[in-house]
């Protein structure tokens, strides 16, 4: 009996031996591969604006995509240390699109601000250079703002055109050989009427005039910088056509002050009055906070004394995280008009 049952034994195991099946070497060796995933998010200093300051540690949390919406949450979230690099690793990811919210971490595990991005997580390793964060909680930045005003004079009937000074310029020298649109300089004098980069050229005047006439006659910085030079006289033609149109260009008013109306949603948020800094930008001199990542409605008016404007004008500004804000504006009182 006890030799029937040894028996039996011996054979139940075979049998099962037998009948299980042999891993599958292909099915192995998939199974490593997907695990072999490795993403690279990074949160540029940009990115993280005024953030770098407070944020303690990084949360990244995987979502699965279902018909390109945020589905089930993946495992934990990875929380990080803050990288002096800027980026943070995931490894081990299945293949497959996946949906990634990025969230940094203040004082206490507070959630401070929070982003989205969507990656198809291949096998290998990948980037992800972009995140948009926005600020969770209290929204507010202290705003920083800078604005710089070119202001030209292009008066009707401007100075007469030597034919000569062009001449000497495009057929002469065969200055526009260089001096395109997208060549050398930005100096186009290929245009009708001559541009320096894409304004009139006579409303850049105020600053090219003196450089042109300087590098025609530097003889360490020469201009042509390769072939016959021009001789005195062809200098003085140019450059007495240079001058005039600057003083042609040359603006006969100033102006006193800006007015500036910050609005949103046709609900004025105040009223300034920007003073000049010492670099000549014109700021605004009282504390202004507004809300990081909301849009602002800018008008700004240009005032040669109390109850004169030169110009006025309408921007819409998006707050940004570090809440500095830089508008540049060229303004002309008269239609242009010189034909050079």
């Amino acid at each position: 009996m006890k030799l029937f049952l040894l028996f039996f034994a011996l054979t139940a195991v075979i049998s099962s031996c037998l009948l299980e099946p042999s891993p599958d070497p292909d099915k192995a060796v998939v199974d490593e591969i997907e695990e072999s995933t490795e993403v690279n998010l990074s949160l540029s200093a940009n990115a993280l604006g005024a953030f770098a300051e407070t944020m303690e540690a990084v949360r990244i949390s995987v979502y699965q995509s279902n018909d390109g919406q945020r589905g089930d949450l993946i495992g934990e979230p990875h929380d990080f240390s803050i990288s002096e690099t800027g980026r943070y690793k995931l490894q081990g990811l299945s293949t497959g699109p996946k949906f990634f919210l990025v969230e940094l971490l203040g004082e206490g595990a507070k959630v401070i601000a929070r982003g989205e991005t969507f990656l198809n997580v291949t096998l290998g390793a990948q980037s992800v250079d972009s995140v948009t964060l926005s600020s969770v909680g209290d929204p507010s930045v202290a705003i920083r703002f800078e604005m710089d005003v070119a202001l030209t004079n292009l008066p009707i009937g401007g100075p007469d055109v030597e034919p000569q000074a062009l001449s000497i310029m495009k057929e002469g020298f065969k200055c526009q050989n260089c001096h395109a649109s997208t060549v050398a300089g930005g100096l186009d004098l290929n245009s009708d009427p001559i541009k320096s980069g894409r304004e009139p050229l006579a409303s850049n005047y105020l600053a090219l005039v003196e450089e042109i006439v300087a590098r025609v006659k530097d003889d360490n910085r020469p201009m042509p910088p390769f072939g016959s030079r021009l001789d005195a006289t062809q200098i003085e033609t140019m450059e007495t056509w240079l001058m005039q149109v600057k003083a042609a260009s040359t603006p006969e008013v100033s102006i006193d002050f800006y007015r500036l109306t910050i609005s949103q949603d046709d609900q004025d948020i105040g009223n300034f009055r920007l003073s000049r800094s010492g670099d000549g930008s014109w700021v605004i001199t009282p504390d202004l906070v507004l809300g990081v990542g909301q849009s602002f409605q800018f008008a700004f008016s240009a005032m040669t004394d109390e109850e004169s404007t030169l110009d006025a004008w309408q921007e819409t500004l998006k707050i940004p995280l570090d809440g500095n804000l830089r508008v540049e504006r060229v303004i002309t009182y008269q239609e242009p008009a010189i034909d050079i």
